[in-house]
């Protein structure tokens, strides 16, 4: 419907140089979207991924500074950073009963500060692989496209296809239910 509403009223917004400019935000909008529907299929939300989305684009920009041998380990940095605050929001909200808006902003505060840290808030260049690779196209589709496509595969096959996917649905919809079985 929103297609053919742009295609009807704005027509130009359908053309090639107006998709690839914003298929790119839409991309990483999916992805971090598909992280929302999990947090909120179990009853809560994230208020820290602004934070965490932006650590990791300064960590991945700043620390290689512009040597792309010093990439893969900025991005796992970054995803170390992600992965630990995930894991204390799961745990100031889990297991100490923390308030999810309390604790995500909190800890959204304390990302952007880790933001500061890391970048003395000066923007920086990525380095050139980074820039090829989140930047390039492939059979003229952005490669964000894909690595969406790619993250949104992953996901619908681990909730529908392994035991541990099952589990974390079947607790979404009905944690009494699923404590029973």
């Amino acid at each position: 419907a929103l297609l053919l509403a742009c295609y009807i009223f704005a027509p130009s917004s359908l053309a090639y140089g107006a998709l690839s400019g914003s298929l790119p935000f839409a991309a990483t909008l999916a992805i971090v979207g598909l992280g929302q529907m999990l947090v909120v299929q179990q009853g809560g939300f994230d208020l820290s991924v602004p934070g965490g989305v932006s650590l990791a684009v300064v960590i991945t920009s700043h620390v290689p500074a512009g040597n792309d041998a010093e990439l893969l380990g900025a991005v796992l940095l970054a995803l170390g950073c992600a992965l630990v605050a995930g894991l204390l929001n799961g745990l100031m909200v889990g297991f100490l009963r923390l308030n999810a808006i309390v604790a995500t902003i909190g800890m959204n505060a304390l990302l952007y500060g880790g933001v500061f840290a890391v970048s003395g808030g000066v923007p920086r260049i990525t380095t050139d692989l980074l820039a090829s690779i989140a930047g390039g196209e492939t059979f003229g589709i952005t490669n964000s496209i894909y690595f969406a496509l790619a993250i949104l595969i992953l996901v619908v096959f681990v909730m529908k296809k392994t035991i541990v996917g099952r589990r974390f649905e079947a607790i979404g919809a009905n944690p009494a239910a699923a404590r029973a079985i």
